[in-house]
């Protein structure tokens, strides 16, 4: 019985003392976790309120002054064509802007459980080297591409802003004189 007693304690002390051979890559991991989470908290950021209703009058802004002149039967002017172009050019982000939002959230989250999955494989020692050689190479060049999304979508969405800023008075002024004529 002692024996029995014996094989138990020293099994359980040979499991509780395995030590990984994955320190760096535990550590490139938690690296890429860290990273994860600053791209997380720019993408948490970002101000999309009104994107939907801001494109919807773009298309009927744009609708309205095309409709006038060609309900005139008069073409438009060069620069108020470069003007609706520039206009026009700022609903595009705007249309795929949701579905990149989504996906950006989608890729965060699954990027993290598979850091995280690689990173309690690691840890049990349940992959073999060349293996972990392969996944660690695959999870960092992911992860690097998931970081990086963030930050050009509040890019997008601050530069979609300023366009905002700058051509919505001057396509309210052509409307204003279009529809006072």
């Amino acid at each position: 019985m002692l024996r029995i007693y014996f094989c138990c304690a020293l099994a359980v002390s040979f499991a509780s003392c395995n030590r990984t051979s994955y320190k760096a890559e535990i550590q490139t991991i938690d690296s890429l976790l860290v990273e994860l989470d600053s791209a997380k908290a720019i993408f948490n950021r970002i101000d999309t309120s009104g994107f939907a209703d801001l494109n919807r009058s773009m298309g009927t802004k744009t609708s309205y002054i095309s409709g006038h002149y060609s309900q005139k039967g008069d073409t438009i002017g060069r620069d108020l064509a470069f003007l609706l172009s520039n206009y026009r050019d700022m609903r595009k982000p705007l249309k795929n802007h949701k579905m990149a939002f989504d996906e950006v959230a989608e890729e965060l989250q699954f990027s993290r459980e598979q850091l995280l999955n690689l990173r309690n494989d690691l840890e049990n020692n349940l992959q073999d080297t060349i293996r972990v050689r392969k996944f660690m190479q695959q999870e960092v060049e992911a992860a690097s591409e998931v970081i990086a999304r963030p930050a050009v979508l509040a890019a997008g969405a601050e530069r979609t802003r300023s366009n905002q800023a700058i051509y919505e008075p001057k396509i309210d002024s052509v409307i204003a004189v279009l529809k006072g004529q």
